[in-house]
Formats: structure tokens, sequence, C-alpha cells
């Protein structure tokens, strides 16, 4: 069974959901290849190393990433 979040108007599968980190130098949000959804604890993890600002995004294709990032 996939999960469906509803947030403002507009369905998410919560294994869309993914993390990014804002890169000041090139003013771009930047993916986070291996961060993942947990919907059994209601998480988004990713192994990184690095300070700064952070956001969960919905990732669903490239074109989603060209598109909602520039």
């Amino acid at each position: 069974m996939d999960s469906r979040l509803q947030m403002s108007g507009m369905t998410t599968l919560e294994n869309d959901l993914k993390l990014f980190w804002w890169d000041e130098d090139n003013n771009k949000w930047v993916y986070i290849e291996n961060s993942a959804a947990d919907s059994t604890n209601n998480q988004v993890t990713a192994n990184y190393n690095r300070a700064g600002i952070y956001r969960i995004m919905e990732l669903n294709s490239s074109a989603n990433i060209r598109n909602s990032l520039n």
C-alpha cells in the first residue's frame, strides 16, 4: 500500500519525499541522493556531513528537479 500525503491541495507519495540542502554559492537546492522517507517513523533521513539549510521536498522525476530548483 502506498502512503499519500495531502498538502496544499496536492497529493504526494511519502516515498517521493527527499532531503535537499541549500547551496549558497550557486543559489540552488541540491538533492541528497541517499535521502529516504521512512513512513513508519514519519521521517526523512540521509547520511550527510555538511552544516547548512535543509528542506524536505518531493522528488518524482528529473524534470521536477530542474523546474523546481532553479
